[in-house]
């Protein structure tokens, strides 16, 4: 994007904060902001859509909602996902076909979502009601459906949770489940590919920890892990892990001298209709702290 969001004029001189960003197609996308009032104490959540050379009007949702995730598989099929109530504990998505928003019912508390035009709405999360227990969700025939997982062993006194999601065609969705204590320790991870019919578990190479996850363009996916010093411990130095027919292939990351790369909240993102990964990054080093953006592709 060339042009930066018009913060004071388009939301009333809210402290800003952004939230997400839902890409489209082309050059559009959606992006996701919070506002807060400081002289009310109350915040407010909002979308624009950037649509290629200019931003649109800005929309409110009412009722101070909180967003976890965003997705879009077109410019007419974009999703916002969080939690709402006096609580903040209800499960809350609002849905763009296009012309206009809505919020639309949904029974997990989304913690990652992600939309692809060849296949659709996919989130994952927990039932609002039963916080350990973890579902996959499609938006299929105005409704959002399970898609059971396999079975996972849960060792007495572990809990499974939530983990990412990448919906690259129908027959092709990857997902995963970490199960470890409420209390800490070690974290087992569990990834996951949906066929079209059921779900399989694809073994990890040894070492290798899911941070991030996005589809390649063409079958396969990437996958962001982390060298580990001591297990359990200390992260430090971002890898990529490339999978396609099977295979594992190991990819360097650009590295700055003194500085280590850590991926910022798990944020990876295919381009839409291309073969090009976009994934947001931090540089740390003894002294300072720098963002970037990590691109791999053309």
């Amino acid at each position: 994007m060339t042009k930066g969001l018009p913060v004071a004029a388009c939301l009333g001189g809210r402290v800003v904060g952004y939230v997400a960003v839902a890409a489209t197609a082309g050059k559009r996308a959606w992006v996701f902001v919070w506002g807060e009032y400081n002289e009310l104490g109350t915040t407010e959540l909002s979308a624009v859509e950037w649509t290629g050379t200019s931003w649109s009007p800005v929309h409110n949702f009412p009722g101070s909602p909180s967003l976890t995730a965003a997705a879009a598989s077109g410019p007419g099929d974009v999703w916002g996902f969080g939690t709402a109530g006096s609580r903040g504990q209800t499960p809350w998505a609002v849905h763009y076909n296009g012309k206009r928003w809505s919020q639309v019912a949904i029974p997990v508390s989304v913690s990652q979502a992600s939309g692809s035009a060849a296949a659709g709405d996919w989130v994952t999360g927990t039932v609002a009601a039963q916080l350990g227990r973890v579902e996959v969700q499609h938006w299929s025939k105005g409704a959002w459906r399970n898609v059971a997982l396999p079975k996972i062993s849960v060792p007495k006194g572990e809990q499974m949770y939530p983990g990412l999601i990448a919906a690259v065609t129908p027959a092709s969705v990857w997902a995963t489940v970490t199960v470890d204590s409420p209390t800490g320790g070690p974290v087992t991870t569990v990834l996951l590919h949906w066929n079209g019919k059921v779900w399989s578990k694809v073994p990890l190479p040894k070492g290798v920890n899911i941070y991030g996850l996005a589809g390649d363009g063409h079958g396969g996916f990437w996958v962001a892990s982390y060298k580990v010093n001591e297990p359990g411990v200390l992260l430090s130095g971002l890898v990529m892990y490339h999978y396609s027919g099977g295979h594992w292939t190991r990819v360097a990351v650009p590295v700055k001298h003194g500085f280590v790369t850590n991926l910022e909240g798990g944020n990876m993102q295919l381009i839409p209709g291309t073969r090009s990964v976009l994934a947001n990054a931090s540089l740390f080093s003894s002294t300072a702290i720098e963002g970037a953006i990590l691109r791999y592709g053309p």
